[in-house]
């Protein structure tokens, strides 16, 4: 079981490094792709925020690790709001 704040492959990123970068530069329903997506952060970030995606992974036992931690992500909060030029969502 993946445990959460744990490292499982060498170079893990953490989702709060990716969550903004998925968020910022795709929409709902988007499709990402991440060729070499290793544990799976990118993955869990996409699906967290409602994004379908794809991943690739030559080693096996990182496909199990992030097939894992998706099975684990809640379905995202539907929401109503916007970026403001700021930045800030506005709901």
């Amino acid at each position: 079981m993946v445990e959460r704040g744990f490292k499982v492959h060498p170079t893990q990123k953490p989702i709060t490094l990716f969550s903004p970068l998925v968020a910022d530069f795709s929409n709902p329903g988007d499709l990402i792709l991440d060729p070499f997506c290793g544990s799976g952060t990118t993955l869990v970030a996409a699906a967290m925020l409602g994004r379908r995606y794809i991943g690739i992974e030559i080693e096996e036992k990182y496909v199990k690790i992030a097939e894992e931690r998706l099975r684990n992500v809640t379905p995202p909060l539907p929401f109503v709001g916007h970026k403001t030029e700021q930045g800030n969502l506005v709901l």
